[in-house]
């Protein structure tokens, strides 16, 4: 059985990339064919305690904070860190302009834009990786 509320979520942020301009991957892939290039990871899940009341009466409170990683290649000399604040800000803005996820969810806001590492070795490549993370709240 297909899951109804990790993946959908995950895969309209994974458009919202793409409506920054980027190569996206959904999950975490075994290596980055492509830089720059954006993963949406597995999220961390949180649910209203068992004693505690839910936000709205008969509906079950989901709350999934996605990391989306951003890759810039840094040996190519067109990418810089003009373009990683260009890309990472459209998805900012990407995901504020709507809000619903086209209705999937209550309310998606990136709540954190985490200092970039740069001199990142993956593949044999020197890149700049830098996480954000996306907060989803969906009433079940």
């Amino acid at each position: 059985m297909s899951n109804q509320i990790i993946t959908p979520l995950a895969t309209a942020i994974v458009q919202k990339v793409k409506d920054a301009g980027e190569k996206v991957y959904v999950w975490p892939p075994r290596e980055l064919d492509k830089v720059p290039a954006a993963v949406v990871e597995l999220p961390v899940i949180t649910r209203t305690g068992v004693d505690q009341a839910e936000d709205h009466l008969g509906q079950t409170d989901w709350t999934l904070t996605y990391p989306v990683i951003f890759y810039f290649d840094l040996a190519k000399a067109e990418v810089d860190a003009d373009k990683a604040a260009d890309v990472v800000e459209a998805f900012v803005l990407a995901i504020d302009a709507d809000q619903s996820l086209g209705g999937l969810c209550q309310e998606a806001k990136v709540i954190a834009v985490e200092e970039p590492e740069f001199g990142v070795e993956i593949n044999s490549r020197t890149l700049i990786r830098w996480p954000t993370r996306v907060e989803v709240l969906k009433f079940v």
